[in-house]
């Protein structure tokens, strides 16, 4: 969906990081600060709203939110098509979305910091095999949480965003799982873990993804597929991939996804455009976020320099 339309919609670039074509906020922008690790986009946001104000989202990823700063009463949310309920959040106030909730929000005048963070539902899935839940398992709205161990992840990857220091990148990333990990067990209550997978794939089922992986790059590659193409349920494919691969599957399809696309951009027949979609991404936009990410360069940027790279070898020889 989009929100392209909306009366005073969020500047292009501050919102850019994640999603702004998905949400609208009628408060001003006061300061946007943004990190990405695998699996998720975390976003420190705050507005002071002169009025009373609107907001509605709905986003392609699951979205845990705390309110950082900034008592706000009156505030009136819903998601989908709930009843609407007036509420009062406090500093530690969270709620979880699943992917394709539509969130609304309408709040009086003030200022208020919070933090966004925009689990890639493939990712998130995998995770969820990986603690065994069952494979019909889906996540629901959870709203006013208060769980301190959920929080105190929040205000961790909070503090990275705010200011990023020497190993960001691996204390983010772990954060990210961390918080997977606990929105999980929020989430699932009592519901209990499968058994551990102590083997990996077998020799035919290994070949057999992989082949069935290669194939499907461009489109939708699903845990359910993977696992009905051998057999097992989501939970065991996902941890016997795992001890077979070294990496959970959604890690290893982003990394085939992105060598796709370093031959398409190489090769320079293909507009941006279509080398996101030939590869996988949804989008140009998510493809240009995983690709600056994975080699610290914009899909532009790299291939005019893998572009000029065989005139330079085809000149003087190389220094």
């Amino acid at each position: 969906m989009s929100f392209s339309d909306s009366q005073d919609p969020p500047a292009a670039d501050a919102l850019a990081p994640a999603f702004a074509e998905c949400r609208r906020n009628e408060a001003p922008l006061v300061d946007v600060r943004s990190s990405r690790w695998d699996g998720a986009t975390v976003e420190l946001v705050t507005r002071e709203a002169t009025r009373v104000s609107e907001g509605e989202m709905c986003v392609p990823a699951h979205v845990v939110s705390l309110l950082c700063d900034g008592e706000r009463r009156g505030i009136v949310n819903w998601v989908d098509d709930s009843k609407a309920v007036q509420i009062a959040m406090r500093p530690g106030w969270i709620r979880v979305a699943p992917a394709g909730a539509r969130v609304h929000s309408r709040w009086n005048p003030g200022r208020r910091t919070y933090l966004l963070a925009f689990l890639d539902p493939i990712a998130f899935d995998g995770v969820r095999a990986e603690c065994g839940l069952p494979d019909d398992w889906r996540l629901p709205v959870l709203s006013d949480v208060r769980r301190e161990s959920l929080r105190t992840v929040l205000l961790a990857l909070a503090e990275e965003v705010r200011a990023p220091a020497m190993g960001s990148a691996i204390a983010g990333a772990a954060l990210v799982r961390q918080l997977m990990v606990e929105v999980l067990r929020l989430a699932a209550g009592g519901v209990a873990g499968g058994e551990p997978v102590r083997g990996g794939l077998s020799g035919h089922n290994q070949r057999l993804v992989l082949d069935l992986i290669e194939r499907g790059l461009a489109g939708p590659l699903t845990l359910d597929r993977l696992a009905a193409a051998t057999g097992l349920s989501t939970s065991h494919f996902a941890a016997a991939f795992r001890q077979s691969m070294g990496e959970p599957p959604h890690k290893y399809i982003l990394q085939r996804r992105l060598e796709r696309a370093r031959a398409l951009l190489r090769d320079g027949r293909l507009s941006l455009t279509e080398v996101a979609l030939e590869a996988g991404f949804g989008g140009s936009s998510q493809f240009a976020m995983a690709f600056r990410r994975a080699t610290g360069l914009s899909p532009r940027d790299w291939r005019r320099i893998a572009m000029e790279a065989p005139d330079d070898r085809s000149g003087k020889g190389e220094e």
